[in-house]
């Protein structure tokens, strides 16, 4: 594919968890929750405590290759939003996904790209819930200053997305 193709959506598991192998940047594998259709519910970035072990997605399956795609900078996730995510959430993730492989927009601009622009506060709220966090890159929302600000895997992990994606773009 070539660089930021938009993901097929059509990928569909047995609902239950899944463990993906670790890749890259992530030193845990993560755990996908899937959903009664087989859509994508939940992912978890650190899923290696979870008991009982949830089966392993095949390494070369469509749900790792979309992974390491999306960490490779080659596709971006265009699947849907899980069903209960609130409205003013599903605003903020729909700007987040677009934010390119590479790059980082503040809390305050992204609450500016939703029309709110004091809302920053709420803004990291709701991607505090972000349900699909790698899928939708909530990762590359920081602070005004550049600091990373929170992330569901913690300062070291969004450190470590940030900076493996720096290394990937293209000169």
């Amino acid at each position: 594919m070539a660089p930021h193709d938009t993901a097929q959506t059509n990928i569909r598991l047995r609902a239950g968890s899944y463990r993906i192998p670790a890749f890259g940047p992530l030193d845990k594998s993560p755990l996908l929750i899937t959903g009664p259709h087989g859509s994508f519910c939940r992912l978890l970035l650190d899923g290696s405590a979870v008991r009982p072990a949830p089966p392993d997605i095949p390494s070369d399956g469509d749900v790792a290759r979309l992974i390491r795609g999306i960490l490779e900078g080659e596709v971006a996730y265009a699947g849907g939003l899980p069903p209960g995510t609130g409205a003013f959430d599903a605003l903020v993730l729909e700007v987040v996904r677009r934010i390119p492989y590479g790059r980082t927009l503040s809390y305050r601009e992204v609450a500016a790209a939703i029309g709110r622009p004091k809302a920053f506060r709420a803004v990291g709220g709701a991607l505090s819930r972000n349900p699909l966090p790698l899928l939708i890159p909530c990762h590359r929302v920081t602070r005004k200053t550049g600091a990373p600000g929170g992330y569901a895997g913690g300062k070291d992990l969004k450190e470590a997305l940030l900076g493996w994606e720096r290394k990937r773009m293209p000169k």
